[in-house]
């Protein structure tokens, strides 16, 4: 953790049973990966969203193989 926003690992703590077969991953962006940070308002940003989004996908093929 970057910016220490979501230190906890919630998700992961509660999600993920790794002595019973089932990971969890939290993956997390900076937000002006796929918006406008400089607001409000925040607005969603496709062009940016676009080319994280194959990177993203990547990422999830190589994690489950």
């Amino acid at each position: 953790v970057v910016d220490g926003r979501f230190v906890g690992g919630h998700i992961t703590r509660s999600y993920g049973r790794p002595n019973q077969g089932v990971e969890a991953i939290q993956m997390e962006l900076v937000q002006e990966t796929y918006m406008e940070e400089n607001g409000p308002p925040f607005s969603f940003l496709p062009e940016r969203a676009a080319r994280i989004r194959p990177v993203l996908k990547a990422v999830m093929a190589a994690f489950i193989g």
